[in-house]
């Protein structure tokens, strides 16, 4: 066991004098021969994709790693190897404007970047009316950006009812609950509608609050199985088998998968909820105010009225606030009230952040024009990136009324990825890098996004500049890292 690296490169090698693909595969693994069986043997003992990754990095670059080094040491290694194009945590000094004023610390000299990751797709976090609306009448209502606690115990509020009004009836739904935050409210509402004798089925891509809440869940004892993404017939699969054992059954959904750009198919799994009797739990988070011919979400855009028994969300995106809300049968919401741990023992959402959204759901309705600004911004992207698609090898991922694009480096080569950020940032163009665990480990990508506000100048600008510095950082990409994550991936991370 302790020579398989050896054995691989040594047949891999021989096989490769047909095939040259094994044999480069075969030099990987001689290359990183040391990574790979500690990576064997820390396999035994941890499960940690993220650390596994940065490892990885590490390794890249000829760092020494131990096995049982702490996570937050790996991390710190990592992000200091590569300290000039490390592109998070930029500080940004203007968030009204499409136009963020970049500090100097962050390399960019002070200028100006067109945010083209941004995730106010409507823009909305840069409407004078808003903030004006809201300062009114935070000031008006004396109101604190605080609170007295809990809204159980510490008092509920005037424009926290208003806003889960205006929320249940934008989803027409009964009633609506608001939280502090997006995560909690995914997370709360999965804890609290499960038991020991339920199961869940989810969509193997679902957001980390979610996962977090059928974690909850599981320890509770309820069982769980991930679907492959987007497979609908694999969730027919495992529903057959294992929905009867169970009292209740619930399948877990976005609307907008955030790093993959694509929808869910919200009618089959419909069908399949009622053939099995499951109850649909959909996370609208970056579907809600711009899906569907007036922003009410992936029901409305694909037809498919009331088929989520919860709608649940982030007011993070297209409300440009911040807060979280669940969706439902008024009898549901009360129960929640008491038994989502998210709501009971966390503060709830400040009295500005509920008038903003509200302000934001009611301009949205005034305006229809906001998400035919942002559709034309979004086809006229997915228009200017296409050609970089065989230019690069890269896949420009979206669907059609998605506010976003999964910009997709399958050549994986985190350093590359990164690196592209900052330039472009360097450039005049702030865009977000996304690596591992928030993606497949072979598929880093940028996530891009055309808000309303940007000018169809500014859009064919931003690709022309793109495609340059894709040219640019061509000699970044190292196959061997490619095939590495392969072996990888085989090995089970």
């Amino acid at each position: 066991m302790f020579l398989w690296p050896g054995v691989f490169v040594a047949c891999t090698s021989l096989l490769g004098l047909v095939d040259g693909e094994l044999l480069h595969v075969g030099k990987t693994v001689y290359r990183y021969r040391k990574f790979l069986w500690d990576m064997y043997k820390v396999k035994k003992n941890v499960d940690s994709l993220n650390q596994t990754f940065l490892m990885m990095v590490k390794s890249m670059k000829n760092l020494p790693y131990t096995l049982d080094e702490p996570p937050w040491k790996t991390y710190a290694d990592a992000k200091n190897a590569y300290p000039d194009v490390w592109p998070y945590l930029i500080r940004v000094d203007n968030t009204t404007e499409h136009m963020n004023q970049v500090s100097k610390a962050d390399g960019s000299e002070g200028r100006d970047t067109v945010n083209m990751s941004s995730y106010s797709y409507l823009g909305a976090v840069k409407e004078k009316t808003i903030r004006d609306f809201v300062f009114q009448e935070t000031i008006k209502g004396n109101y604190a950006f605080g609170n007295h606690g809990p809204r159980m115990l510490g008092g509920n509020n005037y424009w926290l009812c208003e806003l889960e009004n205006e929320l249940a009836r934008f989803t027409g739904r009964e009633a609506a609950l608001c939280f502090s935050s997006g995560f909690l409210a995914c997370k709360s509402a999965i804890q609290a509608v499960t038991g020991p004798t339920d199961v869940i089925f989810a969509d193997a891509r679902i957001h980390e609050s979610l996962r977090d809440g059928v974690r909850s869940a599981r320890s509770k004892g309820c069982k769980r199985f991930y679907f492959r993404h987007n497979d609908f017939d694999h969730l027919a699969e495992l529903l057959d088998k294992h929905r009867e054992a169970a009292k209740e059954a619930f399948i877990i959904i976005e609307s907008v998968y955030s790093m993959d750009g694509d929808l869910a198919d919200l009618m089959k799994c419909q069908e399949l909820a009622k053939t099995f009797d499951a109850k649909i739990i959909l996370d609208e988070a970056h579907g809600l105010g711009i899906l569907g011919k007036t922003g009410r979400g992936l029901e409305e855009l694909q037809d498919c009225p009331h088929a989520a028994w919860l709608v649940i969300g982030s007011m993070t995106k297209a409300l440009s606030s911040v807060g979280g809300y669940i969706c439902g049968d008024q009898e549901i919401i009360d129960f929640l009230h008491f038994f989502a741990t998210g709501t009971m023992f966390s503060a709830p959402m400040s009295v500005p952040s509920a008038i903003a959204c509200y302000a934001t759901l009611k301009e949205l309705q005034d305006h229809p024009e906001w998400l035919e600004e942002t559709r034309h911004n979004m086809v006229m992207l997915e228009k200017q990136l296409k050609p970089l698609e065989q230019k690069y090898g890269v896949c420009v991922q979206t669907a059609p009324g998605a506010p976003l694009i999964a910009f997709i480096m399958r050549d994986f080569d985190p350093l590359r990825v990164v690196t592209i950020a900052t330039m472009m940032r360097r450039s005049g163009f702030y865009v977000a890098a996304v690596n591992p665990p928030a993606c497949p480990l072979r598929e880093p990508r940028l996530r891009l996004t055309a808000p309303r506000g940007l000018t169809e100048q500014q859009i064919i600008e931003f690709a022309e500049v793109l495609d340059m510095v894709c040219y640019e950082t061509r000699e970044l990409v190292d196959p061997m890292t490619h095939d590495l994550a392969g072996v990888l991936s085989y090995l089970g991370y």
